[in-house]
Parts: structure tokens; sequence; C-alpha cells
């Protein structure tokens, strides 16, 4: 994780991505796997004739997109962009963008239990949204950095946006 904070204006966070894994493994397979089955499930049932059967496919493939958006995202740097009057968050590109005034809780939260084990995220609730972010952090990672983004809005004055 870098870290970097510019005074009491800007805080700036870089999370690597997971990169190769076991558990980065595991989940292309699977996903690479769901998706060619569906994909060949979905042709056959195309050329024997039958669009129709072959609609009932179509939420295998949301889950199939699904999977792969989830995959492909453990292989992109998540970061964090905080200042004054506005902030960014995200990967790759997919990126969302705010105003700090509106910023809310920032914690660490369980986004499921694999094998009993909780997977945690670190959460930042923007008005009614809620952005996820380093899923590859360890919880002690991620429980010190929600406290360092937590301590830099604390400290920071937050300006309103400029069309007030």
């Amino acid at each position: 994780v870098e870290l970097q904070r510019v005074g009491a204006e800007r805080l700036s966070v870089q999370v690597p991505s997971r990169g190769w894994g076991k558990d980065s493994i595991m989940q292309t397979t699977f996903a690479v796997t769901w998706n060619g089955f569906v994909g060949a499930w979905t042709i056959g049932a195309l050329a024997g004739g039958g669009a129709l059967f072959a609609a009932f496919s179509a939420p295998f493939w949301v889950a199939g997109y699904g999977l792969a958006k989830d995959t492909l995202k453990m292989f992109k740097e998540d970061t964090l962009e905080i200042g004054p009057t506005s902030f960014t968050i995200g990967s790759g590109d997919d990126v969302n963008e705010g105003f700090t005034v509106d910023l809310g809780a920032v914690g660490v939260k369980t986004s499921m239990i694999v094998n009993g084990e909780p997977q945690t995220v670190l959460s930042i609730d923007h008005g009614v949204n809620r952005y996820e972010f380093g899923a590859g952090l360890s919880f002690t990672e991620q429980q010190w950095l929600a406290e360092e983004i937590r301590a830099f809005l604390k400290d920071t004055p937050i300006l309103p946006p400029p069309s007030f």
C-alpha cells in the first residue's frame, strides 16, 4: 500500500493488484469454465433451432459477466484521491468521483464468508453510495488505512464544491 499525504490538502492511496496467487487462479479458472460452459450450451441451443430455448441462458450470461468483472478487478490497482473539494476512487476504468463534503463513514466491512473465514474490504460511504476497495489487503492493513483516511478527513478543512 502506498499512502501519500500532502499536508492537510490531499491524500493519495494506491493499493496494488493482488496478481496471481491461489485465489486468483481458482477464480479465473472458475470464471473461464463457467462462461465456456454457458457459451457452449447457448451455441448448442441455437444450433438446434431453439432461439427461445437459448434465451433461457441469459441469466447465466449475466452471472458470467459478474464473475468475469470480479476476476478482472483482482488484477487492477485500487486508487483513492481525496482533496479539499473532490475525491476519486476506483480501479482501472471503473472510477467514481464526487465531492469530499459528501463523504461519510469509513470502515472495514465483511463482504462475504468463505470456508468460515470473513473476507473484508475497506468501505467508504458517499451519500447513498458505498465504495469498496482494498480487498487484497490484510484485515490489519485495512484497519490502518481506514484510520488514516478518517484522520485525514477530520484534519482537512473540507471546502464546499465550486457550484455552491
